[in-house]
């Protein structure tokens, strides 16, 4: 299987949490990852060098976003291998959701 993500010029996919999520699942599958930008594949002749390259090799998942911070939250914790429910707010060992979507746990005042 291969993962195929797309860099566009104004390279949203490196900012997104869930683009991150699928290159780690990828990866830990031992699974094909290509990189294309609109000038082609990441690696070929036409596409070795420039800005695009150079902020795909600078991405970096802690400074990407998610549109719900709590999902955000959780996905860092699973690609950290930390528990998944870390900085989230949980009653009785289990996660509250409003809505269907876990919230964040607030800092300690």
């Amino acid at each position: 299987l291969t993962t195929i993500l797309i860099v566009d010029r104004y390279q949203g996919s490196l900012e997104r949490t869930w683009c991150g999520l699928e290159v780690h699942y990828t990866l830990k599958r031992g699974n094909d990852l290509e990189l294309y930008t609109s000038s082609g594949r990441v690696g070929s002749a036409r596409v070795s060098s420039g800005n695009m390259v150079e902020a795909i090799k600078a991405w970096d998942i802690r400074t990407t976003e998610a549109s719900e911070e709590a999902y955000r939250r959780q996905i860092l914790n699973y690609i950290a291998e930390v528990e998944e429910t870390s900085g989230l707010l949980t009653k009785d060992g289990q996660l509250v959701v409003d809505r269907g979507r876990p919230q964040l746990d607030p800092p300690a005042a």
